[in-house]
């Protein structure tokens, strides 16, 4: 099932399921051990690698291409939760994606976490300003 906002859309996996509130949506598998949650941005101008990194702060990122999509990823552990944050653009458009779980169960939704980042993709003229 493909899901849509105003701005993005993502494939998600079978069993998942997902919330919405003002700051981003939450996709979760009932029986899963982690959350995947996207956030969308606009600027009046097209964002920059330099607006991504930014808004990421000091730490290591790695260089992506999603698709339409660009931008860095980052991962981590901290306070025994594994997480993975993406920090991408398409025109005007800045979406900010992470994953975590538990750092013990760090490795068991990589399939699913990997297609819904994949499959991930504006849904706007990313062109128009």
């Amino acid at each position: 099932m493909r899901y849509e906002s105003t701005d993005w859309s993502l494939e998600v996996p079978e069993g998942w399921s997902h919330e919405s509130d003002d700051v981003c949506t939450t996709f979760e598998h009932p029986q899963g051990v982690g959350a995947f949650q996207v956030s969308s941005y606009r600027k009046d101008e097209a964002v920059t690698d330099d607006d991504l990194r930014e808004f990421a702060g000091e730490i290591p990122l790695a260089a992506v291409t999603l698709g339409r999509l660009t931008g860095f990823r980052t991962r981590f552990s901290e306070d025994e939760r594994f997480w993975t944050k993406w920090w991408l653009r398409a025109g005007r458009q800045m979406i900010h994606v992470t994953y975590n779980c538990s750092l013990a169960d760090r490795g068991r939704e990589d399939a699913e976490v990997s297609s819904m980042i994949e499959s991930l993709a504006p849904e706007y003229d990313t062109d128009a300003a």
